[in-house]
């Protein structure tokens, strides 16, 4: 089997679409972040949220680490996900991190809560019949330069889905999982005076007037929104239809 780098969690380069890399700071999951807790309205009492605990104690998580077998469609959020692991502008690769810090903010009524979620029940249940599980999805939004020809990290690399997982795998005990990792160019920057630019139903269209570069963006899928910013370039942002990452 193909050995998964820990390059994420411990801050190393990593490497990104073109063959360039892109520094990365250790990935942390805000405890400010807006994660979603879905019951059925119902306090447990504390002799069950224990059980929950012992529960997910006695799991033993088998993950899915073939990314042509992993079926994003099965996970809450694939609506927002909605990505293509063949696309040009886009690759998907699996990774690990350490997630042994990422929840020493959450207090015990925030546990509690999570493990009252109806979302963490259904995944104890989920592991429990022995399925696979799809790693934690994080994304590195890239922006190309047209001015060097190269990508370079938009913004920090962050958590698309997952949460869920993280949470049982930190109860259980297991600090370094697996994740995927979705690298995708979500904006370009063109100088005008140095691309030559068309618009046409199908798709926008830049070519690099030495000749030697040429990005074609597909209208079927994605949404494309073009501005002209400071010092005369030409910024066209990526929306990918059916997520709202831009």
């Amino acid at each position: 089997m193909k050995r998964i780098s820990e390059a994420l969690a411990r801050g190393r380069e990593i490497k990104t679409l073109q063959n360039l890399t892109v520094p990365c700071a250790r990935v942390r999951t805000s405890p400010n972040s807006p994660i979603k807790i879905k019951t059925n309205n119902k306090t447990m009492t504390n002799e069950e949220i224990q059980r929950v605990k012992e529960q997910i104690k006695n799991l033993i998580i088998d993950w899915e680490i073939d990314l042509v077998r992993m079926n994003f469609s099965d996970l809450r959020s694939h609506g927002l996900l909605n990505f293509d692991i063949k696309h040009k502008y886009q690759q998907v690769r699996l990774d690990t991190i350490d997630i042994s810090n990422e929840f020493l903010y959450y207090t015990k009524e925030t546990f509690d809560l999570y493990f009252q979620d109806d979302g963490t029940r259904d995944l104890i249940d989920f592991i429990g019949k022995k399925n696979k599980i799809i790693p934690p999805l994080y994304e590195n939004a890239l922006e190309y330069c047209g001015e060097t020809f190269e990508t370079r990290q938009l913004r920090p690399i962050h958590m698309l889905d997952g949460h869920h997982r993280a949470f049982v795998c930190f109860c259980s005990g297991l600090m370094k999982i697996p994740i995927v990792i979705v690298e995708r160019v979500n904006k370009f920057s063109f100088p005008i005076d140095k691309w030559i630019f068309e618009r046409t139903d199908k798709c926008f269209s830049a070519k690099s007037k030495n000749g030697e570069h040429r990005i074609e963006l597909d209208n079927k899928l994605m949404e494309i929104k073009e501005n002209i910013i400071y010092n005369n370039i030409l910024e066209v942002g990526i929306i990918r239809k059916g997520n709202n990452f831009i």
